[in-house]
């Protein structure tokens, strides 16, 4: 009798060690292995939507993928789908926009155990950035047009500065113009008036001179 129960204790603890030594997968909840974007991505390409790979395929039953944008808004478009181990979450246009995006998941996983998990994204917003580089690097076209306009019209005031100049020159020389020929005039009056004075002096010398050879 002894015996078996030496024999009995020992099946029993055989049978314990061997469901201790059982592998720990087994054991185990699905895990998520993957990602797209990666937790604490950062890239200037918005993406279409979010993948989340697991260690197993989940089940089609209490999915739920939230993605909310840098103003805290709901930026998913429609219901997850599953695709072997992965599960993808459509995005809306509004996940173009750049900023900081938080992801949080619920799936069950192969075994019927609920699984969860969050992580965030950024998007930089590449193509913004890139629309205003000619604002920066290239002159726009209305400052083109505005620097043609300046120079066409540069020459206009030169020339009109140009014209100016010789009609003040004009105006500065004519009062010298006018002296002279009042000087001239004044010139020859004074001719005259010497002229009839020697004229005269002339003419009463000679009357003398007749008178004196009369007498």
């Amino acid at each position: 009798m002894s015996i078996s129960k030496h024999t009995m204790s020992a099946g029993a603890g055989l049978a314990a060690a061997a469901l201790i030594a059982m592998p720990a997968p087994a054991l185990a909840h699905d895990s998520l292995t993957g990602s797209s974007p990666e937790s604490g991505a950062s890239s200037a390409e918005a993406p279409q939507g979010i993948d989340l790979t697991f260690a197993a395929a989940p089940q089609d039953i209490g999915l739920d993928i939230r993605v909310s944008g840098p103003d805290g808004s709901d930026v998913t478009d429609g219901e997850p789908e599953i695709q072997g181990t992965t599960v993808t979450q459509p995005l809306s246009d509004q996940a173009d926009e750049p900023g900081e995006y938080s992801v949080v998941w619920r799936v069950v996983s192969s075994d019927g155990h609920p699984i969860e998990g969050a992580y965030d994204y950024t998007v930089e917003g590449g193509e913004a950035s890139a629309s205003q580089e000619p604002a920066g690097g290239e002159p726009a076209e209305g400052s083109s047009s505005a620097g043609a306009s300046g120079s066409a019209q540069a020459p206009e005031s030169a020339s009109s500065d140009a014209d100016d100049a010789p009609t003040e020159g004009q105006d500065d020389d004519q009062p010298s113009s006018d002296t002279g020929d009042e000087s001239s005039s004044g010139t020859a009056l004074w001719l005259l008036i010497g002229g009839g004075v020697v004229v005269l002096g002339a003419v009463a010398a000679a009357v003398v001179m007749m008178r004196r050879m009369g007498r």
